[in-house]
């Protein structure tokens, strides 16, 4: 029975890794080792200690795998089982860009190996993981070698779906100009080993393969096919770093095929990933594809589009000024929308310019700047001795935009009082100031603007349901710079040249890897905390940029910035913090200990 019962846990696990259900067969591996460790189960405990680090692995949970895999190692395990984790191990370092650590490891497996046939699966998984290694090193013609001895032992041993992996890695590591015919071969018989022995993890990396390597041949249709297939493969098994390949891979298409948006699109996707995953080897991989994009994007791309003050390059925006043009024509009531820092009241004197009355007046008015009791008088005027303090007449702000357009920045801020009063002036085009008999006509453009939810307002109680009615026809929505990460490197750019010579300093041209880093940003504050940022870097150089990092809790993630820029960051934000580690660490988002690991390793460099 309690057999029985172990052998359904493994087949449950191996169904759901197979199934791609990465995230269940974590939990599973992790119930069943506190479960073996409390019933003193050594063997079952170690079982599932493998098992827990296959499925971080993954994960792209590379360190972790990598301490789980170490965990059963401690645990009594049999020599070729203890080998097969050290390969492991050695793989997870070299995706963390650790090659002294991951060649130790590989030395241990070595040791252990030597007790066994030289055609055993140990010794085929052992020239494997030295070609990866010697291909993460640069060192092809050998990684090449220790593949095809790898391969010949599968073959010979009728392990078909482990030949097609290995052929497969030797097919990518051929892959260039001149071998491109000859990896195109490897691939495809790699392809037709599977159909012996299926295995579709193994399918979707030779997809990812073969659609590199049509990629360099020019056969795009048939590359972007391939890729796109291996992507959603991946994403079906969850396992993030052969995820972050394709991705890769898929952004060099997209540059070759001009599609530079999508390239770009691609590449922080790749980069958000590798940092998620914690790959220092996979981040730098991903953020120079960004970059190379990036600086492309700037060279050859259309030039940024002005309008009335809006600089884009983006969809998104080109649709929003399609929409803002044909409001602009039209008499009706605007209503803007959009987070603070969107460009609401930009858009309003755009609306206004483009409009008949763009040589009349243009009024803007905040209704949250002022109490309740006096927005109506501001707005409606009042006449004289209407209330204490009303010593003369006020004409108020929409009879002094008469003939052009006021803009009623913040509306959702009005009190409901003020609001019934805007009501009747927009049904019947009359005003009526405090403390006057009756109402006159006034010729004038209302165009209102809020970052609230006004159907939420609505439903709350807090604005009218009537003149939330009135105010949603002509209706345009303004996105968040998060939306349109493509404006931001041109934004920047721009901003860096205007304030440049605004304060009389010479002309700021923004690297490469700060125009990646500030792509990836989410920017909360939008155009309005882009445009601070960049005078601060103005203004105070490129550590300004550095320390902003650092006052945002990392503006850019850790991981996204090299060594260099990592080492110059946390000496600036030490300094300001007078040697306080714990303070430096809180900053950076980082731990204590890992702030003094890097203090450590900058010292061991520096002796």
């Amino acid at each position: 029975m309690y057999w029985r019962i172990i052998n359904q846990q493994t087949a449950e696990y191996e169904s759901s890794i197979a199934r791609g259900q990465v995230s269940y067969a974590y939990d599973l591996a992790q119930r069943m080792v506190n479960t073996y460790e409390v019933k003193g189960d050594v063997a079952q405990a170690c079982a599932w200690y493998r098992a827990l680090s296959l499925a971080l692995y993954y994960q792209g949970r590379y360190l972790e795998a990598a301490e789980k895999a170490e965990r059963a190692i401690e645990l009594h395990l049999e020599p070729s089982e203890r080998a097969f984790l050290h390969i492991r191990i050695a793989a997870m370092h070299k995706l963390n860009a650790q090659y002294y650590s991951a060649f130790r490891c590989l030395g241990k497996a070595e040791e252990i190996a030597a007790l066994f046939r030289k055609e055993s699966k140990l010794i085929a998984q052992l020239h494997e993981c030295r070609g990866f290694l010697l291909q993460g090193t640069g060192d092809l013609d050998q990684a090449i070698i220790e593949e095809e001895i790898a391969a010949n032992i599968c073959l010979q041993n009728g392990w078909l779906s482990d030949a097609a992996v290995l052929i497969n890695n030797i097919g990518f590591y051929t892959a260039g100009p001149t071998k491109a015919i000859e990896a195109e071969k490897r691939l495809l018989y790699a392809l037709d080993l599977l159909k012996r022995d299926p295995y579709l993890h193994t399918e979707a990396a030779i997809y990812d393969s073969l659609g590199y390597v049509y990629s360099i041949k020019g056969l795009q249709s048939q590359a972007e096919k391939l890729l796109t297939k291996s992507v959603k493969l991946f994403e079906v098994f969850s396992d993030k770093s052969q995820l972050i390949g394709s991705l890769i891979h898929l952004s060099q298409l997209y540059d070759r095929m001009r599609r530079w948006k999508q390239a770009r699109s691609e590449a922080e996707r790749a980069l958000q990933l590798a940092t998620e995953i914690n790959s220092e080897s996979l981040c730098t991989e991903a953020r120079n594809q960004l970059e190379s994009i990036e600086a492309i994007i700037l060279k050859h791309l259309d030039r940024p589009r002005f309008f009335h003050g809006f600089l884009y390059l983006s969809n998104h925006m080109d649709k929003v000024i399609s929409q803002l043009k044909k409001i602009a024509v039209t008499e009706e009531v605007v209503l803007l929308l959009g987070e603070t820092g969107t460009g609401k009241e930009l858009a309003a004197r755009a609306i206004h310019d483009e409009s008949r009355r763009r040589n009349k007046h243009f009024v803007p008015f905040n209704c949250s700047a002022l109490s309740r009791d006096l927005v109506e008088s501001r707005l409606f005027g009042h006449t004289r001795g209407a209330f204490t303090g009303a010593d003369r007449d006020q004409k108020g702000v929409i009879r002094a935009a008469s003939s052009g357009t006021i803009f009623l920045d913040e509306i959702g801020d009005l009190s409901l009082e003020a609001q019934g009063a805007l009501l009747r002036f927009l049904q019947t085009g009359e005003i009526q100031p405090v403390g006057a008999s009756t109402p006159f006509k006034i010729d004038v453009r209302v165009i209102a603007a809020t970052n609230r939810d006004l159907r939420q307002e609505v439903e709350v109680g807090r604005f009218r349901r009537d003149l939330y009615y009135r105010l949603n026809i002509a209706t345009l929505l303004l996105p968040p710079l998060r939306f349109r990460r493509e404006d931001i490197s041109a934004l920047a750019c721009y901003f860096a040249g205007l304030y440049s010579k605004q304060y009389g300093l010479p002309a700021v041209e923004l690297s490469r890897s700060e125009l990646a880093g500030l792509s990836l940003y989410d920017w909360p504050g939008n155009v309005r905390e882009l445009e601070g940022i960049i005078k601060r870097r103005v203004l105070f150089g490129p550590e300004a940029l550095l320390l902003e990092m650092a006052h945002t809790r990392s503006l850019l993630s850790w991981r996204k910035l090299r060594d260099a820029e990592k080492r110059k960051l946390l000496f600036e934000v030490l300094e300001r913090n007078e040697g306080n580690v714990s303070a430096t660490a809180r900053q950076l988002g980082l731990s204590r200990r890992a702030v003094q690991k890097i203090l450590q390793r900058i010292k061991a460099d520096v002796s």
